[in-house]
């Protein structure tokens, strides 16, 4: 196989989607120079998150030129516990191909099991199959590699998860950049990006053989993912905008020893004041569904939200009915029959960022799925 090859190489799983949002997001913030302003992470309200730039440990964040290694970012997952990232290299190891190592640490008193928000379903749990590297020159999507034939990631450690007050590390590998860039911004789902990190030049390592090498062209991706997508100064409601992407886009999820959460935007789901899920709202619940078979759960609360736009007698209850009609399309996607549905609209009583911009509005407007374990 000849890794200097490129491909364009569109899959729609739900983590490699949600991985082409976090590009479109640095992309229309200057192609990854600007960092997570949010203080959130992985879709959990009391997540917090460190901005690259700001934590000591190198990075010189937003604008700033390439970071020093390693460059940490602390998340907190849940109140349970708290782990960090920490990026170790970026290394070249021969044949067009590049190797990330990674620092996880779990701080806190309890062993932290699957990292699910690091992993791609595709290839299974317990690596790094989820994280991709950005390269914001040639605006490049870079996914990781797999092996040919057993197409599993060309990745190691975490299999056995992370004990109390340990540090593991683990690594991944993807495609090299073929048009000479000196550095990549290294994303995943539970952290802020890691921006601007160096490629050296590792020791040459023999490995298997693999896949051919999965390159997606970011423009091409962001435009079908962004297709449609309203803006809130339409209706009288909270100012959903369509989309005609392909639903997987805006979804988040986040696992904790005791449930399973889901932040869905509702612009994936629905139509600009409308409770009737559009044709792609399946795909973007068929994940929650298979979560829900494959864990026996039993009790799923789902909540409607919207952002502030409009009134109270318009946003409550169409946020209640939407969280009904995914409720009822979950119903018949979910194989049991003993599950127990919990379902609450809250209009904009709960909000999870400031309505004063576009981007707080949007993650504002939201159903979210949790379920218990």
């Amino acid at each position: 196989m000849d890794t200097n090859e490129e491909h364009t190489h569109s899959r729609t799983t739900p983590l490699r989607l949600l991985a082409l949002g976090s590009a479109f997001v640095l992309l229309t913030a200057g192609c990854g120079l600007v960092g997570n302003n949010s203080g959130e992470s992985g879709g959990d309200e009391s997540g917090e998150a460190s901005e690259n730039g700001d934590n000591g440990d190198g990075a010189e964040g937003a604008g700033g030129g390439t970071a020093e290694l390693p460059v940490s970012t602390t998340v907190v997952a849940h109140d349970d516990y708290e782990l960090e990232l920490e990026v170790r290299a970026l290394e070249r190891i021969g044949d067009g191909v590049l190797r990330l190592t990674m620092g996880v640490h779990n701080h806190s008193d309890d062993d932290v099991g699957t990292l699910h928000g690091m992993y791609d379903r595709d290839f299974g749990g317990g690596d790094l199959s989820g994280m991709t590297l950005l390269d914001a020159e040639e605006q490049k999507h870079h996914v990781a590699f797999s092996t040919a034939g057993e197409d599993d990631c060309y990745c190691g450690g975490l299999d056995d998860g992370i004990e109390a007050g340990t540090v593991e590390e683990a690594w991944v590998t993807f495609p090299e950049p073929t048009g000479g860039a000196e550095s990549m911004s290294v994303l995943t789902r539970i952290a802020p990006p890691f921006h601007n990190i160096p490629i050296s030049d590792g020791e040459e390592t023999d490995h298997p053989d693999l896949n051919e090498p999965v390159v997606l062209d970011l423009q091409e991706n962001v435009d079908e993912l962004a297709g449609g997508a309203g803006d809130d100064s339409e209706g009288d409601g909270d100012g959903d905008g369509d989309s005609d992407g392909d639903g997987s886009e805006g979804l988040e999820r986040s696992e904790t020893d005791d449930e399973i959460s889901y932040d869905i935007s509702s612009d994936v789901l629905f139509a600009t004041d409308s409770a009737n899920l559009n044709d792609d709202a399946e795909q973007s619940l068929e994940q929650v569904a298979e979560d829900i078979d494959d864990a026996g759960i039993e009790t799923v609360h789902i909540d409607g939200h919207t952002d502030n736009t409009g009134n109270d007698a318009v946003n409550e209850p169409l946020s209640q009915d939407r969280a009904e009609a995914v409720e009822e399309l979950l119903a018949e996607l979910v194989d049991s029959g003993d599950v127990e549905w919990e379902v609450e609209g809250h209009g904009s009583a709960d909000p999870v960022a400031e309505n004063d911009s576009e981007d707080g509005r949007e993650q504002n407007r939201r159903v979210t799925i949790t379920l218990d374990k």
